[in-house]
């Protein structure tokens, strides 16, 4: 039976050629638990399923209403998801402000395991082992950064990382955040951002084309939140 639920928008990236939505839904007014609305069994949401009925994209900080079928959570790290009801459009009901989404951050705690893996090529701290994924109970988490430097990738137009600290653990990892990269100015390049709200994930596990070790876990910018340009 479809049931109507209500969560702010953190998260619209770039999973495949679709989008992970994420957010924390809204109970009776009070902030709940992270929820992922998905199509089926993926961990993804079509363009006919999310998008509002102007045609126009859910953006970060948008109060969304929408109708779910059942939950679908995982029995890994991916415990947030919902099967949407592809039938009934999305509505964005009201918008936070910046204040409503800096008092969602999580805290400095190392990002989902203890387990510090160097990354590979460009990330620091970007990946886990399979197998350390499996212990965990969630694949989201919202964190505030004071500072955060942005370096453009050479394997695609409009691609970066984000490299940061928290508490006492450097990241550089990769930023999934269409709209945040369109919205850099052009010719890119190096450069330091002030205050951010980021949304990490941790994908999917995964593992290089080129590679003949165990799979990983990747720790991603899903969704970044700019106090600077946020209106």
């Amino acid at each position: 039976m479809a049931a109507t639920k209500r969560f702010v928008c953190l998260a619209n990236s770039r999973k495949n050629k679709e989008r992970c939505v994420a957010g924390r839904e809204l109970l009776k007014g009070k902030v709940g638990p992270w929820m992922r609305p998905v199509i089926a069994k993926t961990g993804f949401v079509d363009e006919r399923s999310r998008l509002y009925a102007d045609g126009s994209e859910p953006q970060l900080g948008d109060v969304i209403q929408l109708s779910v079928r059942k939950h679908e959570g995982r029995f890994d790290h991916q415990r947030e998801n919902w099967i949407v009801n592809s039938k009934t459009r999305w509505q964005r009901v009201e918008r936070f402000d910046w204040s409503q989404l800096r008092s969602l951050a999580e805290g400095t705690e190392p990002l989902f395991a203890s387990a510090a893996v160097v990354g590979d090529r460009r990330g620091r701290n970007d990946r886990i082992p399979e197998w350390d994924a499996h212990r965990l109970t969630t694949s989201l988490r919202l964190i505030y950064v004071p500072h955060m430097r942005l370096h453009p990738l050479r394997d695609g137009p409009r691609r970066f990382d984000g490299e940061f600290a928290l508490g006492d653990v450097e990241y550089r990892l990769r930023i999934t955040d269409p709209a945040f990269a369109e919205a850099q100015p052009r010719p890119t390049y190096d450069r330091g951002l002030g205050e951010c709200l980021l949304t990490i994930s941790l994908g999917e596990p995964w593992r290089r084309q080129d590679s003949s070790g165990p799979k990983h876990c990747y720790r991603l910018i899903a969704g970044v939140i700019e106090r600077a340009r946020y209106g």
